[in-house]
């Protein structure tokens, strides 16, 4: 029995030594990106009248295919961009046609007529439709993480204007991107980042586009890498903090806010964190929260608690912020 008591005992005071637990750490970003991401097919987002012989025609009416269609085929042959939906339709040779395609709508596959009319005089075809096959915009890049070369950038998703669910989207590209100016946000009108991007390179591909962010992978790291631990959610405070963001050329800086309200969340959701912009250089230059501020890091006592995502339109120098920990579940499942 003594021998017994004593080796517990020995185990015991093995199991006892200090153990320093491992803190996640990941690459600020803050720097300025544009993004450029691909449909699957091409998507109708808009319609309009023209005329031919002096009658006034329409998609609307001719056809069966609708704003927010995404057409994968088009006479039986695949349409995986502008340029192959355009190839199909030189094919035609009649004044008027009605064109079976493929659609996804509301997630769903289905048939429906595209209305193409030729007009010989001028060499052209007319659709009524206006369609894209790609979405490019402007965001702010959240963090790398350097043990998957992984990034997570905006903090909501990319959608079509009027849309409140993710474009459906494929892959894409980011690029670095320059700030060369801002338009002012005020009570009611947002402003915004106005950019450049001269390089063809990307510096990253995007795998993933969801209402937590866009995510993909990185070549190369950041040369000028700056490692910050990060914060769970039940870190975050009432208090002050900061927003980590490129407001003028490709150098991000630090301002000052100050988070309103924490919001308590036990699973992935948005809007979790409130603030208001304190800062007097950003309010003299943005008026508040900008458009291309989205993905912008939220640092509190040195660690990366979230990220800016929303601004209040009435109120621009107040914004929502998503927690840290959603966008990390959304990167390591990538």
């Amino acid at each position: 029995m003594r021998r017994f008591l004593s080796l517990t005992a020995f185990l015991l005071t093995l199991t006892l030594l200090p153990v320093q637990a491992q803190e996640k750490t990941v690459i600020l970003g803050g720097d300025t990106i544009a993004i450029t991401v691909n449909y699957e097919g091409v998507y109708v987002s808009g319609m309009y009248d023209f005329e031919v012989k002096g009658e006034t025609l329409s998609a609307a009416k001719e056809g069966t295919v609708q704003v927010g269609d995404r057409i994968i085929e088009s006479n039986g042959r695949a349409v995986t961009s502008l340029e192959e939906l355009f190839a199909n339709l030189k094919t035609l040779q009649k004044e008027r046609n009605q064109v079976p395609v493929t659609v996804i709508r509301n997630g769903q596959r289905e048939a429906a007529s595209l209305f193409v009319c030729y007009l010989e005089s001028e060499k052209v075809f007319k659709t009524g439709l206006y369609v894209k096959d790609k979405i490019k915009g402007v965001g702010t890049m959240t963090f790398y993480d350097p043990s998957t070369k992984t990034f997570a950038a905006l903090g909501h998703e990319i959608a079509e204007e009027g849309q409140s669910h993710p474009a459906d989207v494929t892959m894409g590209q980011i690029f670095e991107a320059t700030v060369v100016s801002v338009r002012r946000s005020t009570s009611g009108n947002p402003g915004e980042k106005i950019c450049q991007s001269e390089s063809l390179v990307p510096i990253g591909t995007v795998s993933k586009n969801t209402i937590y962010g866009l995510y993909g992978k990185v070549q190369t790291l950041p040369s000028a890498a700056q490692s910050v631990p990060v914060a769970s959610r039940e870190e975050v405070t009432v208090g002050p903090a900061e927003i980590y963001t490129v407001i003028q050329g490709t150098t991000p800086k630090r301002y000052t806010i100050q988070i309103t309200e924490v919001r308590k969340q036990n699973g992935q959701a948005v809007k979790g964190i409130q603030f208001q912009v304190t800062d007097p250089a950003l309010l003299n230059q943005t008026g508040g929260i900008i458009q291309g501020m989205s993905g912008s890091p939220i640092l509190q006592n040195g660690k990366l608690i979230g990220a800016v995502t929303h601004m209040v339109t009435s109120q621009p120098d107040n914004g929502y912020g998503i927690y840290i920990d959603w966008m990390l579940e959304e990167a390591q499942s990538e």
